[in-house]
């Protein structure tokens, strides 16, 4: 807030993903990082070692200066750091998850930092997730922080062509801007991209089908032709728009001439791992989640659930892996960047000067790397997640959107006193009872099957719904590894287990295949096996 590793470039419907060595993550469906529990980290201050300051980056940009602005998903804050390393905070309250206040950045509090962009003249816009969905923009200058987006708290459908002040999103969880001044939202659970005129206030959708999951179109009007939960966006100086299409495995462009998309990296309903220096539009991806563009137009891509960085040429359109090692999650290691594991890396930027930055936020830190070298570095984080406290306190319930009653799945909370239980309906809508914390809903969105299942993350922060067809959606901290949306299978899925370490997640099918993700180990299934009856569920021991 969010499919592969290395095995075969065609991505298989098999019985387990990590049998074949197949890993997952991204950000809700897909990388939706999450709201999570306030947490505390003293050493995060004006003036401190970017690398002494523990942290999970969710999004990045990079100043016309050469400042990186990380947002810090798991301090619900958002970071200035200097070419030097020196880090200070520019909005939010370092460990304090909240809704978005006009007047100083400083006293505002965030709740899912999720995407940036820096103008030129030096205004930083924040696509705030998690319960606030909302974009805020920070005048740099003065520090002071306005609502220019959505409506705190609030997840309707948007009202296009009115105020963006006065329409919703839900997941803001990628931005751009173009040399017009106008202001690109990936807006991950509507599925849509809206375009903002920052002069106006007006905003429009300029591609997707409001809450409606779909894959893409070419031959249709971009706003016809569908997204699965965009993860990202960028813009190129001749105005064409480039989209992560997370749950699509592909990355789009959008001609303005033209009002349609084509698909420039990935094989669309395919996820695999890429092969080097082939051509981008026949090479499967896995999910895209981040994306930035160099001076040259060249395309560089956040692969997270393959865990590497991919480039698409301008000059060739081939693709090539920049950072990373396909099929392979782990620590970083400071040199040839090929050679140096990543773990879900959720975003990356570039500076006019040609270093590219990683959100590698699976370690916990931002990784450097010197394009014309190749070489990787750790530019920010300790590689370890900021110690958490006692949840934020918000709203005890949220009803499902539908107008009838629909059967309800229950799971209870995992927080540490365990007072509480969520339960779900088949339309996605979420109910909170005691303790359990609300981070989100999937009511107001049209599903490709009904929600089945309902599991809380081990630490509480947040939850997972899981569709009949595999579809995982991500809410709070939960992180996503990936899903089986876009997988024909022989059964239908009617349950999804965590991990005791939160980092993976095990899917079951009505027949007893298991399928799993991120760190989820597979030691076997019933796929195969004749059955008396329908396994309903499963468990993590």
């Amino acid at each position: 807030m969010w499919l592969t590793k290395r095995l075969d470039r065609i991505f298989a419907p098999v019985r387990s993903f990590v049998a074949l060595g197949l890993a997952a993550s991204i950000l809700g469906v897909v990388g939706f990082a999450g709201v999570g529990s306030a947490s505390t980290n003293s050493s995060q201050s004006v003036g401190v070692p970017a690398t002494s300051v523990s942290m999970t980056p969710n999004g990045l940009a990079v100043d016309s200066a050469g400042n990186v602005y990380v947002a810090d998903m798991a301090n619900h804050v958002v970071d200035r750091i200097t070419s030097n390393g020196v880090l200070s905070v520019v909005a939010g309250v370092p460990g304090q998850a909240g809704t978005s206040t006009p007047g100083s950045a400083l006293d505002s509090k965030l709740s899912v930092p999720a995407g940036l962009v820096v103008s030129a003249s030096g205004d930083l816009y924040i696509g705030d997730s998690g319960i606030d969905n909302v974009v805020d923009k920070v005048d740099l200058s003065t520090g002071q922080l306005s609502i220019i987006a959505g409506v705190p708290e609030h997840v309707s459908p948007p009202n296009p062509n009115n105020l963006a002040t006065a329409s919703y999103l839900h997941g803001p969880n990628g931005l751009a801007l173009d040399s017009s001044g106008n202001l690109y939202i990936a807006d991950s659970f509507h599925s849509v991209i809206e375009k903002q005129n920052l002069q106006t206030g007006t905003f429009s959708i300029i591609a997707g089908i409001s809450s409606v999951f779909a894959a893409p179109s070419p031959s249709l009007p971009a706003t016809q032709s569908g997204l699965y939960l965009p993860e990202a966006v960028a813009v190129n100086s001749a105005g064409d728009v480039y989209i992560a299409d997370a749950g699509n495995h592909v990355v789009e462009e959008l001609s303005p001439s033209t009002g349609k998309v084509s698909i420039v990296a990935g094989v669309e309903g395919e996820t695999g791992v890429p092969f080097n220096n082939v051509p981008a539009i026949y090479d499967p991806i896995g999910t895209p989640t981040g994306l930035a563009l160099d001076s040259s137009g060249n395309l560089f891509i956040a692969d997270a659930s393959n865990n590497v960085v991919e480039e698409v040429s301008a000059s060739t359109g081939n693709l090539s892996i920049v950072a990373g090692i396909p099929g392979t999650s782990g620590a970083p290691t400071p040199g040839d960047a090929t050679r140096s594991a990543l773990s879900t890396p959720d975003d990356v930027a570039v500076s006019s000067t040609g270093n590219l930055y990683i959100a590698d936020s699976g370690n916990n830190l931002v990784d450097k790397v010197v394009l014309s070298t190749d070489q990787l570095s750790i530019f920010a984080g300790t590689g370890q997640a900021p110690a958490q406290t006692s949840p934020v306190s918000s709203s005890s319930t949220s009803p499902s959107s539908s107008t009838q009653p629909a059967p309800v799945t229950t799971a209870p909370s995992s927080s540490n006193s365990a007072l509480g239980y969520y339960l779900t309906a088949r339309d996605g809508g979420v109910f909170t009872f005691g303790d359990a914390h609300f981070y989100g809903s999937l009511g107001a969105i049209k599903l490709n099957a009904p929600v089945v299942g309902i599991t809380p993350t081990p630490d509480g922060k947040g939850y997972y719904l899981v569709a009949s067809d595999g579809g995982v959606f991500t809410f709070g901290d939960a992180h996503f590894y990936g899903s089986l949306g876009a997988t024909k299978l022989n059964a239908p899925i009617v349950g999804i287990t965590p991990t005791p370490d939160g980092k993976g997640y095990y899917l079951v099918a009505s027949d007893g295949g298991v399928f799993t993700f991120g760190d989820a180990h597979f030691y076997g299934s019933l796929g195969a096996t004749k059955l008396n009856a329908p396994v309903v569920g499963g468990a993590e021991e």
